[in-house]
């Protein structure tokens, strides 16, 4: 049956700590990550209030009780990054503070995400795993995945969809995906901004920036341009980040209109955008990032009654779209 109407997709990279361990240190940002822990349920509430679903693509080792737990699951095979900082086991060895244990930890918040209708729980890998870094190899990655799964099963839940950490998709890797029930991927845009992720050149970068503001690239994908050719694989591209709160008004003004001027134009034309951001991004600023969301929604609700406009996370994108 083919879908005739836009789809509005939203995905949260959720890790807490873990996404950021090899470049920023837990002190002094104690209270940038109590602030997010206690914001994910508002935003969780947001959601199902105005029947918006998401994808929440979770870091495995939060699926762990405690740190004890975190220290007795470590797969079969640890990555062998040729960069040690890149491995979360050298850090849960050498760094971790069980103090702290409430920023690598998430059982309770998973648990009220799981519970939460339209709400989809994929995997970020277990140990943030960077599938593009050298050093690190495919069995590397296997054992990985496999103990996501491993975790997710015994919270009754079947991951059914991945991001890569860092945006690091391995093609070559995909198979692994596929043979745990995990075929449905999350993609950079197909634009050359997007091609590197693991040490994109400058002017990539500064136009990367830039088209947060203001449009350089069509980040809106027909749904019949979806790559549903290959059965084993499903891929939803990106279409943008939601950038933090900065300090500078303007920009946030720039940055938000961006973002709902491309929702209507899915809207308008029967396509696929997909916005995603990391829950920790709310951190910095939290009032004025929760009202933005509360902007957002409401765009999201007006193209929902004129246009007929489905907000669907990538499980139920898959679904939809597949036949």
């Amino acid at each position: 049956m083919s879908v005739k109407t836009g789809i509005f997709s939203i995905s949260l990279d959720f890790e807490l700590h873990w996404g950021i361990f090899d470049n920023v240190d837990i002190k002094g940002k104690e209270l940038y990550f109590d602030t997010t822990i206690e914001l994910i349920p508002s935003i969780l509430d947001k959601f199902t209030s105005n029947n918006i679903e998401c994808t929440w693509a979770t870091v495995g080792m939060l699926f762990n009780p405690d740190v004890s737990h975190i220290k007795s699951n470590f797969p079969e095979k640890l990555p062998s990054y040729t960069n040690a900082k890149f491995s979360t086991y050298r850090f849960i060895e050498n760094e971790l503070d069980e103090s702290n244990e409430r920023y690598y930890t998430a059982v309770d918040l998973i648990d009220k995400i799981k519970s939460a209708p339209g709400q989809e729980i994929g995997t970020h890998t277990y140990a943030h795993y960077y599938a593009l870094e050298q050093g690190q190899n495919k069995d590397e990655f296997k054992a990985d995945i496999k103990q996501s799964v491993k975790l997710a099963q015994g919270k009754g839940i079947a991951l059914k969809s991945i991001v890569f950490p860092r945006n690091q998709v391995n093609w070559d890797y995909l198979d692994v995906c596929a043979e745990t029930g995990i075929n449905i991927i999350r993609v950079n845009p197909d634009k050359w901004a997007w091609k590197s992720t693991v040490k994109p050149l400058l002017l990539r970068k500064i136009f990367r920036t830039a088209d947060c503001y203001v449009p350089l690239f069509n980040t809106t994908v027909g749904l019949n341009k979806l790559n549903k050719t290959n059965t084993n694989h499903f891929y939803l591209p990106a279409s943008r980040f939601l950038k933090p709160v900065s300090g500078v008004k303007i920009l946030n003004k720039m940055r938000l209109k961006r973002v709902l001027s491309e929702m209507t134009k899915a809207a308008k034309t029967n396509s696929y955008y997909h916005l995603w951001w990391h829950p920790h991004n709310f951190g910095n600023h939290p009032e004025e990032a929760m009202k933005e969301l509360d902007i957002i929604i409401s765009h999201y609700k007006n193209l929902e009654k004129e246009y007929g406009m489905l907000s669907l996370n990538m499980q139920n994108t898959y679904e939809r779209l597949k036949n």
